[in-house]
């Protein structure tokens, strides 16, 4: 599937309330205090930044998304076409030292 159509699932799904958390994803949010609903508006605004293709079962996505609040956070997911829903593995929130200004490139 094309990025395009990728992303524009991912955004419809999340505002559909369709996502899944990893347990890892919840462990995560909760020592970086990131709430589930900064998760979700990020998703609805987010950009792919990298695509893992051989990750199994799903192939999986670098995000990034930014709250309302402006914070951004970089969203490890893998959406699922058979169930209509987004995965979700891991989220932080990028690193100035080790991103880009705009949190898309490595430095």
């Amino acid at each position: 599937m094309a990025s395009s159509k990728i992303i524009e699932k991912i955004r419809e799904w999340s505002v559909e309330g369709h996502i899944n958390y990893k347990k890892h994803a919840f462990t995560r949010m909760v020592e970086r205090k990131i709430k589930v609903s900064e998760v979700e508006e990020a998703l609805q605004h987010s950009e792919i930044i990298k695509h893992y293709p051989d990750d199994k079962p799903l192939d999986s996505l670098l995000l990034l998304g930014y709250t309302s609040n402006k914070r951004p956070l970089h969203i490890v997911a893998a959406p699922d076409e058979r169930s209509n829903y987004i995965w979700v593995i891991t989220v932080y929130e990028p690193d100035d030292d080790k991103w880009d200004n705009k949190f898309t490139k490595r430095k």
